[in-house]
């Protein structure tokens, strides 16, 4: 039996640069449209998205301490007509060593933006899901599997000159229906000049959830020997499958380890929602309080932010989205 010490989370944050503060979060993920929105009409209602002064008073508070800014796709950020103003705010804010990355879902990247994003040094994550246009549209609902696509290899040809860790990297969340995909997808991937893949299984709602099956297991490590051999960066991958962990070249059972379950995640970031909703980490696991009715520097170093910082870890305590928690290693 040996200790296992590595968890997802770790990964997320292995590239975050500078020394951590108590004062403020090192990685704040900010959901700035409501969740589900991608055309631009619905984005830019107000309702849908975050004001911009709540935003500017948000950067204003923790520009002097964050490391890591991201503008997490729970809508699609690139259709707000603010967008550019909203991401130069936090270029000229920021910390020197501080990073800014996207998450899209594709359709909207043009020549334009891109070589915005480009040229502002922001990493960009695009959320992807099939190898196929059928499968696309079945599990997003939205037919427009070639023109992502298409996008897809104009991103990655203006981002040809940045390192595999600043390239853009394919999000891809396994579940049901596309678990028997993933190696079609990763070679999809690199036809599209992809260099850089995250993978996370989809947990909930259940009646999506990915199996945990051995030929899940299987396929998964077929898809990390195929990216080694093609020289590609895995950014982000499950470390457990159901009751087996990552080591090695292989998933093995969870019996021959003592996983480290312990969750950093409220110490070290922060989630605040479109509508101003702070919560503890990027899975909304515990609602904080909200920065339309404090700033969000006193949430953060409130008493109500430290109880939940230590009940997280505590068994006997913690929320039940927390006990099944892929990050921790809990399931």
């Amino acid at each position: 039996m040996k200790y296992y010490q590595d968890t997802a989370f770790n990964q997320l944050h292995a590239t975050i640069n500078g020394n951590s503060s108590v004062n403020c979060p090192e990685k704040l993920y900010i959901n700035t449209v409501r969740r589900k929105l991608c055309d631009p009409i619905s984005v830019n209602i107000p309702e849908n998205h975050m004001p911009f002064a709540v935003f500017k008073k948000l950067i204003d508070e923790t520009a002097q301490y964050v490391k890591s800014y991201a503008l997490v796709n729970g809508g699609e950020v690139l259709f707000l007509n603010d967008f550019e103003k909203r991401l130069l705010y936090i270029k000229h804010n920021q910390l020197s060593n501080a990073t800014i990355e996207i998450h899209s879902y594709g359709d909207a990247l043009t020549t334009e933006n891109i070589k915005f994003l480009h040229d502002n040094l922001v990493k960009v994550n695009v959320s992807f899901c099939a190898p196929t246009n059928n499968l696309h549209t079945k599990i997003t609902g939205r037919s427009n599997f070639n023109k992502v696509c298409e996008n897809l290899q104009k991103l990655v040809s203006v981002y040809n000159d940045v390192d595999p860790s600043s390239s853009p990297a394919l999000y891809i969340r396994i579940q049901k229906l596309n678990q028997n995909k993933i190696f079609a997808i990763t070679r999809l991937a690199k036809e599209l000049g992809i260099r850089k893949l995250a993978f996370w299984i989809l947990n909930d709602p259940t009646y999506k959830a990915a199996l945990p099956s051995k030929e899940l297991r299987r396929e998964l490590e077929e898809v990390y020997k195929f990216i080694d051999k093609s020289q590609m960066l895995l950014w982000l991958y499950p470390l457990r499958v159901g009751n087996y962990i990552f080591s090695g070249t292989q998933y093995r059972p969870v019996a021959n380890y003592i996983l480290n379950t312990s969750c950093c995640a409220p110490v070290i970031s922060s989630m605040i929602d479109f509508d101003g909703a702070v919560y503890s980490c990027l899975e909304r696991s515990i609602y904080i309080d909200n920065i339309n009715n404090n700033p969000f520097i006193d949430i953060w170093r409130g008493q109500r932010y430290e109880y939940m910082r230590n009940i997280v870890n505590s068994p006997g305590q913690m929320p039940e989205q927390c006990k099944k928690c892929q990050w921790a290693n809990r399931k």
